[in-house]
């Protein structure tokens, strides 16, 4: 019998322990206007309801998963320990039905993202505050696609759960905002979107739901 209650009481703590893993709550968070957003980049390896977010390393693996619309997830660079940008997920994983986001929290909409680039000052500017103001503070971590990382030191990319508007782009993209941190001229800022000219703009684009970006959270 006391060797059955330390096993009952072993297996408690590890699922206790789990599901503090599981979902930590957000600490950190800023008041913009009537919203409030995370100020750090979303990092859980598991989905709200406890079940794991497979970490995909290789680069087909990577595909593998776009190829399947099954979730997956990487650390910024594909390395361990770099915390403070947070993990990049693919759409399929912004969009599971068990919850990407901590209870109480959810996943921005596209409407929910302009609200906050036009209580910024519009799509001119708002790009700007979001890198230099001390709460949402936005890091230029890049992103992933089917063949490597990108623009790790130039770009920041995040989320939203809205599609594509045209039925034959649904199956395959969904909306993302993207950030520019190094101000430049020429062919060398071509993205999906074209060439990149403006360091204060936020931009809105239509991209592969295989690509890895950050996250960024909304209060219910």
């Amino acid at each position: 019998m006391k060797v059955i209650l330390i096993f009952l009481s072993t297996l408690a703590l590890s699922f206790y322990n789990g599901a503090i893993q599981a979902q930590s709550p957000i600490k950190d968070s800023i008041r913009l206007g009537k919203q409030v957003w995370s100020t750090m980049n979303l990092d859980v390896a598991t989905f709200r309801n406890g079940d794991p977010i497979p970490e995909v390393q290789s680069q087909k693996d990577w595909q593998k998963a776009s190829d399947d619309e099954k979730p997956a997830s990487c650390h910024h660079r594909g390395r361990s320990g770099t915390g403070k940008y947070g993990k990049l997920y693919n759409w399929y994983t912004v969009h599971d039905s068990r919850g990407l986001a901590p209870k109480g929290w959810h996943i921005p909409t596209e409407a929910e993202w302009d609200t906050l680039i036009n209580y910024l000052g519009g799509d001119s500017i708002a790009g700007r505050k979001m890198k230099n103001s001390p709460g949402f503070s936005a890091l230029a971590n890049g992103y992933r696609a089917g063949y490597g990382f990108l623009y790790n030191d130039d770009e920041a990319y995040f989320w939203s759960v809205t599609e594509g508007p045209h039925k034959e782009n649904q199956n395959s993209e969904a909306l993302a905002f993207s950030l520019l941190f190094h101000e430049f001229l020429g062919g060398g800022g071509i993205t999906f979107t074209g060439i990149k000219v403006s360091y204060d703009k936020i931009e809105h684009k239509y991209s592969d739901k295989a690509c890895g970006y950050s996250v960024r959270c909304i209060k219910d």
